[in-house]
């Protein structure tokens, strides 16, 4: 597969991540691996001081070992521990006009993962509306001053 270390496979690990959307940065692996956020980038930069077997295997296990673990120490074998994934276990949320419909998804996501992924959306949307509500009350402070400025008295629209 090309990946002839284990720096290699671990960079083939964290591009799978970031192209999958699980990660958006080392500081989420090092969130999720509950790692020391220097300790991972060195790992990840081929430091073998930090980039061990136990560190790899730590990597997989945090993100619900997706990976195959024969690939993961020699580089034998496919990568992910399921080439073809069962529709009916791999769910993935896809938008269907407002409401939710479950569907195939193209690799398997663990549940938990899945799991923490919406509970982080429902925060996500959470945020939103609040923010728009604010932002709401700040057109109105806004647009009250305007009038007040302009010499009206504020109460004519």
């Amino acid at each position: 597969m090309g990946a002839n270390t284990i720096a290699d496979r671990s960079a083939m690990m964290y591009d799978f991540l970031l192209r999958n959307g699980l990660v958006s940065k080392k500081k989420d692996v090092a969130d999720k691996m509950r790692y020391n956020y220097p300790n991972v980038t060195s790992a990840f930069k081929g430091d073998t001081k930090y980039l061990t077997d136990s560190f790899v295997n730590s990597l997989n296990e945090s993100f619900g070992t997706s990976f195959r673990y024969e690939w993961l120490l020699t580089g034998e074998g496919e990568m992910m521990n399921e080439a073809s994934p069962d529709p009916d276990r791999a769910k993935e949320i896809v938008p269907n006009m407002g409401s939710v419909t479950i569907a195939p998804a193209a690799s398997h996501v663990p549940y938990d993962l899945f799991k923490e992924m919406m509970e982080d959306r429902k925060r996500q949307d959470e945020t939103i509306k609040e923010l728009i509500r604010q932002n709401g009350m700040l057109l109105d402070l806004l647009y009250g001053k305007r009038r007040g400025q302009d010499g009206s008295d504020g109460n004519k629209p």
